[in-house]
């Protein structure tokens, strides 16, 4: 029997490898010759009906958003884009595959994450010999000097999956004292900068100031002050926080340009509340709020009920929507909303509301901070991405680790 569950998570572990390595494991540039998608779905269809009481009320989500998705697409956009289903049940598939791990595990915390940290530290040797060396890998993008890309499609492919390491690792060291991991994150924060990864590197500038507020206040032992409370504290610290920027302006030096704040963040913000597009210079900034813009007035033609999975790429094919330099939306957060429309408002509305019950247990159980904070965090960093976030099996391998770990009460 326990060899059995060793075979199962070996092979598990093979799935993960060529999941978070698909974009060069594949036969072809394009299309479904992948390792990953052709081998994963006969094995994870044996692991599927071995687990299936664990596994369907997963399985009845995914069938409900992708039915959900076909009949909006056949009604508002008369246009079903089956590619983009089939990201759902890959994207599933992950799951699964994260959950087999954790069912063959006694630790699943501390041994899944050995298996993230190695891939991690593979990626990281890779980026600095493809730095020095500026060797391609086959089937993606070539990279722009300086910034890296390795097995990924492009830079910011690797930037998403490296920001949420940076944050986890972070965690682990500074709250868990589980690992130190010093080196790892200066690297990090390397290829971050010479990838010029604007929404990944503000996102864990974000996650760093959380981390150690949360810190100082164990280390102080202030349990005495109610969780909400303290969540309210620090939600006011950060909206002055973001005034004091705000009114200073300050300047931020990227790889290649300098950029304020407020045209980084703010005045895009201004714009998306007011539904006001920008005049089209092909700025990354620009297109990205445009593309926002556009999708939320879509979303408003469709009574809330959104225009159907992939849609928006449909949607900026259009002339009177169409941008110079980018064809998908470019934000997770808002592609999701203007294809899903109420269905993916009730989820969000349910996130919340685990947010809010599960506030009170910050300071008993660092999981659910971690969990809370990573939610913000990774609506930022998935900004970062275009439509590629759907197949970028590294990304999703983490967060459904970070998932699956344990609301129990931990030793701090």
């Amino acid at each position: 029997m326990q060899l059995k569950l060793k075979k199962e998570k070996v092979i598990v572990i093979i799935l993960l490898i060529f999941a978070v390595g698909n974009a060069t494991l594949r036969f072809t540039d394009n299309g479904m010759s992948v390792w990953y998608r052709i081998l994963s779905p006969l094995f994870v269809s044996i692991y599927f009906f071995k687990y299936i009481t664990k596994l369907k009320k997963g399985f009845l989500l995914m069938l409900l958003v992708m039915l959900y998705s076909i009949c909006v697409s056949k009604f508002f956009y008369n246009k079903i884009l089956i590619e983009y289903h089939i990201h759902i049940i890959y994207i599933y598939i992950c799951y699964i595959l994260v959950k087999v791990y954790m069912f063959n595990s006694k630790n699943f915390e501390d041994s899944f994450f050995k298996f993230l940290d190695v891939v991690t530290r593979i990626s990281l040797i890779l980026c600095t010999i493809q730095y020095f060396f500026r060797n391609k890998y086959p089937h993606v993008r070539e990279v722009v000097y300086p910034g890296v890309n390795i097995f990924m499609w492009n830079e910011n492919e690797l930037a998403m999956p490296l920001g949420l390491m940076f944050i986890l690792y972070l965690y682990r060291g500074l709250i868990l004292k589980k690992n130190k991991s010093i080196l790892k994150i200066i690297l990090i924060s390397i290829i971050l900068y010479i990838n010029d990864a604007k929404l990944t590197i503000i996102g864990i500038g974000l996650g760093i100031i959380l981390l150690f507020v949360y810190y100082f206040e164990i280390k102080k032992n202030k349990r005495k002050v109610k969780a909400r409370l303290y969540m309210m504290i620090v939600i006011l610290i950060l909206v002055f926080f973001n005034l004091l920027i705000y009114k200073i302006d300050p300047t931020i030096q990227f790889r290649n340009y300098k950029i304020t704040l407020q045209e980084l963040l703010y005045t895009p913000i201004k714009h998306i509340l007011t539904l006001t597009p920008f005049p089209d210079t092909g700025a990354s900034i620009v297109v990205r709020t445009n593309a926002i813009i556009y999708g939320i007035q879509e979303l408003l033609k469709s009574n809330l009920f959104g225009i159907g999975f992939g849609n928006t790429t449909t949607m900026l094919s259009d002339k009177k929507y169409i941008l110079t330099t980018a064809k998908s939306m470019h934000n997770l957060f808002f592609q999701l909303l203007c294809e899903f429309g109420y269905l993916i408002i009730g989820i969000y509305i349910l996130g919340l509301n685990w947010i809010r019950k599960n506030s009170v247990y910050i300071f008993k159980i660092p999981n659910i901070f971690f969990k809370i904070m990573t939610i913000f965090i990774f609506i930022i960093i998935s900004s970062q991405s275009s439509i590629g976030i759907l197949s970028n099996y590294y990304v999703w391998i983490i967060i459904f680790y970070i998932i699956l770990l344990s609301n129990r009460n931990q030793k701090i």
